[in-house]
């Protein structure tokens, strides 16, 4: 998420609003924490005006420009791979929550099998 917004924010200054509007599927909330590590990182400056509404904008520092061209890389390699990507995760979804059922239901039984002939050799014993 911090190459699209670094990707995002290129050399321009942009409003919290616009940013949000140019990533899609990213909530307020996501945004919000990752400007946030982004500035504390050094590499994007916020700056608040006196206005009402209050205007906050957000650019790169020059630190954080070093890491367009990296920013810009990795989200060329997710918009080419999504589908790719997508697809793993349905195959990882379908697959996984029956592989974990499966381990249970196999531990359960596997104790509940070691229960039972412990509970029949103490029953039996004389």
């Amino acid at each position: 998420m911090r190459s699209r917004v670094i990707g995002t924010l290129g050399s321009e200054r942009v409003r919290f609003t616009e940013l949000q509007r140019h990533i899609p599927g990213i909530s307020q909330l996501m945004l919000t924490l990752t400007l946030r590590q982004l500035q504390r990182d050094g590499l994007v400056a916020r700056t608040v005006y006196a206005e009402v509404p209050p205007r906050v904008e957000y650019e790169l520092t020059t630190l954080g420009g070093t890491l367009i061209e990296l920013a810009m890389a990795l989200a060329d390699r997710a918009a080419v791979n999504y589908p790719r990507n997508e697809n793993a995760r349905e195959a990882y979804g379908s697959t996984r929550p029956h592989q974990v059922r499966s381990q249970a239901a196999s531990s359960l039984a596997r104790g509940a099998s070691a229960r039972l002939e412990r509970d029949s050799r103490s029953s039996f014993a004389p």
